[in-house]
């Protein structure tokens, strides 16, 4: 068993991760993900980790490198480290020579594997923006239901004669007020229901 001490780029955490060097890539994944549960709230697989290595030399947790990406920073240093074509195999074993091999010493302030997060779909994106402006339309919601109680008062208050038609009129706003209502609510619920099914289709999970 070993200690493995990755940094989120991007977001600035730096943690360690219990794993025996015999299991997969793919395992890793998974021990990150059970980790940072409220920092990873997607499928593991959409991970894509590095190695946290130049030559023989792995990155030192007070380089200034380091302390960039825990300013949320992306030195070129570490955008060099996280090309394609160095994104660690999740069918490989992490004893793999190119990887840790079977020995790997473990120094204090060594920095190991690099996180890279996928960035958040379009369409959840998109969701996400239809749901902040639908919050404007919930205090306008709140604006109507007061206007609609104001004039359910003063159709109660108005008596006879002339009043009768001020009365109606103001029933039928009421009515036009409440439909109001009722089409915002069901349009909240349908942008809502459609972040999840946005979620799922990109193999994210639902937010806690």
């Amino acid at each position: 068993m070993v200690k493995l001490v990755c940094a989120v780029v991007g977001v600035g955490s730096v943690f360690s991760v219990d794993i025996e060097l015999s299991e997969m890539v793919s395992d890793l994944k998974e021990k990150i993900k059970e980790k940072k549960p409220g920092l990873i709230y997607f499928d593991a697989d959409l991970l894509k980790l590095y190695l946290a290595r130049e030559g023989d030399t792995w990155l030192y947790s007070r380089g200034a490198d380091i302390k960039a990406v825990k300013a949320k920073k992306i030195p070129d240093r570490i955008k060099n480290l996280m090309q394609e074509h160095l994104l660690l195999d999740e069918a490989c074993r992490l004893n793999n020579d190119e990887y840790f091999g079977d020995n790997l010493e473990q120094v204090d302030r060594d920095i190991h594997v690099l996180v890279d997060c996928p960035d958040e779909p379009d369409r959840v994106i998109k969701y996400k923006r239809k749901t902040g402006w639908i919050r404007w339309c919930f205090y306008g919601e709140l604006v109507l239901m007061v206007l609609a109680v104001v004039f359910s008062a003063v159709v109660v208050y108005c008596g006879k004669g002339e009043t009768r038609v001020r009365a109606t009129t103001f029933t039928v706003a009421d009515c036009v007020l409440a439909s109001l209502i009722g089409v915002i609510g069901t349009r909240k619920q349908r942008i809502k229901s459609k972040i999840a099914l946005a979620y799922r289709r990109w193999g994210y999970e639902s937010i806690p």
